[in-house]
């Protein structure tokens, strides 16, 4: 959770994605991690459906500033193959999540319904 909070110090989109990725590829060692501890001899591989609920949990117990303008910001001004490479699925996934949270209704106490 901590890491997210550092995406606010990048000054450019390629360093903040270059931090999803870094993000991500934490949450991969830990599940591997997790898995190895549990007697999983095989490499364990999270693909996106697991990815998803783990990142909305960080964002969220993140309380990041700014999260929709950080997605706004690398969305708007990435390299063009970006999207074909981990590089972009590590931006698909978090613009996912932000956008999961802005379709959700909220209570009139701002909490998710």
């Amino acid at each position: 959770i901590h890491m997210i909070s550092e995406l606010n110090k990048y000054d450019t989109p390629f360093r903040k994605i270059e931090k999803l990725k870094e993000i991500s590829n934490s949450i991969s060692i830990e599940a591997h991690q997790h898995m190895k501890k549990r007697g999983e001899k095989k490499y364990f591989q999270i693909n996106a459906d697991q990815l998803i609920p783990i990142w909305m949990k960080i964002v969220l117990n993140s309380q990041v500033d700014f999260c929709i303008a950080n997605k706004v910001y690398m969305e708007k001004f990435v390299f063009v193959d970006c999207f074909s490479s981990e590089t972009g699925f590590n931006l698909i996934n978090f613009i996912a999540v932000i956008e999961n949270f802005l379709q959700m209704e909220l209570d009139p106490n701002g909490v998710i319904e």
